[in-house]
């Protein structure tokens, strides 16, 4: 389940038949990094993690699914070239 609404803003494409994975990227250079909103995960809302937490029988964990994974997040952000070069 997801443990939040959280997620990493990029720039939506249209999808067909493929696209390239560089055309969601927002993330060029220091300035448009510093000037990215990065999302805060001290805001977040969790309370969805309290409501299934009540209703779990004694000893059950939950396992929560976060926005993407780090390469995933990364490849978003800055295009898969960036990313493929280091």
């Amino acid at each position: 389940m997801y443990g939040s609404d959280m997620s990493f803003p990029v720039r939506q494409v249209a999808t067909g038949a493929s696209h390239s994975m560089n055309d969601t990227a927002v993330i060029f250079d220091r300035p448009s990094f510093e000037a990215y909103a990065w999302p805060d995960p001290e805001r977040g809302d969790y309370s969805r993690l309290d409501t299934v937490a009540r209703q779990l029988p004694p000893g059950m964990k939950i396992i929560a699914y976060g926005p993407g994974g780090v390469l995933e997040n990364a490849i978003a952000l800055v295009g898969y070239e960036p990313c493929a070069c280091c």
